[in-house]
């Protein structure tokens, strides 16, 4: 009898495991045995067709998955020029000019250079921000113009030789930063993050299921099932990409930190708790921050604490206002805290402002952050 209960708790186990779900903006999860995407832009589970923009995360199910191993900080990955990560074991070059073979834990994926934006080991690419190409080589760093890749080499063209553009193979590039801008995802998109230290890796449906954001024709579909999809842009507006209306920052000893949005007071990458945050507010003390709402929105989200950058430094009063109504209030937010999640109903609300004070210790390195602060727009 022990043995029987024992395997219907089993098969329980991995029967809710290999489940789908997907759990909309407003109302409870959805659960099935799978879901798929049409070119409708919609998620379909028991034949019920949910809009993308008004789901909050989907977990598809079946497939094989993607499991990642090791030290996120040594891991080797190639960054796409939406923004996204891309994990990767090797980079070679493929049959076709112009095309990087990737091989690693999401297969192979033959991709076009022009869907990149650089690659290396680490959390960041290599080198820093520049007019110009970089490309780190066992011999040092090099920065002029990458040209393309034929023949299975980088050409690359140097200030010291223009006339003479050097190929480099593309086996003995340690990594690459190439000077183009990011182009920011629009539209209903759909992002699953693959450690806690990188960017998510962002895709779109297709007519076959799912494609990656900065190459749709590569399909993403099999090896991403198992995992868990976040919806972007649709209902989900993140609070960084609002203009505050009301903007007062005072600082102390005659010191002003701007608020920064995506990233941290210094400009490096946003993170709270270990964790990486593409979308956030980084506000310092003294300062007050508030947003015309006009009823668009109905809930609030996000989570607030002390930036990681600061470790267990900071010491903070913070508190959210709706109407001019205090809703949340604190009167220490304290560096090293596990960050507090905040949910927040909006109806009919027309502002929201935001107000961070001194601590304990007047001003030092008072770093508030407001992860993944996002608003859900009235459907």
């Amino acid at each position: 009898m022990r043995t029987l209960l024992f395997c219907l708790a089993c098969w329980s186990l991995w029967s809710s495991a290999q489940a789908a779900s997907v759990m909309p903006l407003d109302g409870q999860v959805v659960v099935g045995e799978r879901v798929t995407f049409n070119n409708k832009g919609q998620a379909v589970i028991n034949e019920r067709a949910l809009a993308l923009a008004d789901c909050d995360w989907i977990e598809p199910g079946d497939g094989s998955g993607v499991m990642l191993t090791g030290s996120a900080n040594k891991r080797l990955g190639v960054w796409l020029v939406d923004g996204s990560w891309l994990p990767v074991t090797t980079i070679t070059s493929a049959d076709k000019d112009h095309v990087l073979l990737l091989t690693g834990p999401l297969g192979k994926i033959a991709l076009p250079l022009t869907a990149i934006r650089g690659w290396g080991i680490g959390v960041e690419m290599v080198g820093q921000e520049s007019k110009e190409d970089q490309v780190l080589l066992e011999s040092g760093l090099l920065t002029g113009r990458v040209d393309g890749l034929v023949a299975g080499k980088i050409i690359f063209k140097s200030p010291l030789d223009p006339n003479k553009p050097l190929e480099l193979a593309v086996e003995q590039i340690r990594a690459v930063r190439l000077a183009v801008p990011v182009r920011a995802a629009k539209g209903v998109r759909l992002a699953v993050h693959m450690d806690d230290l990188h960017p998510p890796l962002r895709m779109v449906p297709t007519t076959t299921g799912l494609g990656l954001y900065a190459a749709p024709s590569i399909d993403m579909t099999a090896v991403l099932m198992p995992m868990r999809l976040r919806t972007e842009g649709g209902r989900r507006v993140y609070l960084n990409d609002l203009d505050p209306d009301l903007k007062e920052e005072t600082g102390a000893f005659g010191v002003v930190w701007p608020f920064q949005r995506g990233k941290n007071l210094d400009g490096s990458p946003l993170r709270l708790g270990g964790v990486r945050y593409e979308h956030g507010l980084s506000i310092h003390s003294q300062a007050r921050l508030g947003w015309n709402l006009n009823g668009a929105y109905t809930r609030f989200r996000t989570s607030v604490g002390i930036a990681d950058l600061v470790a267990d430094q900071g010491d903070c009063a913070a508190s959210l206002l709706v109407d001019d109504k205090v809703v949340w209030s604190r009167d220490s937010v304290r560096g090293g805290e596990r960050p507090q999640l905040i949910d927040l109903d909006l109806t009919g609300a027309k502002r929201l402002e935001i107000r961070v004070d001194y601590g304990a210790r007047f001003d030092i390195a008072d770093h508030f952050i407001l992860a993944d602060a996002f608003l859900i727009t009235v459907k």
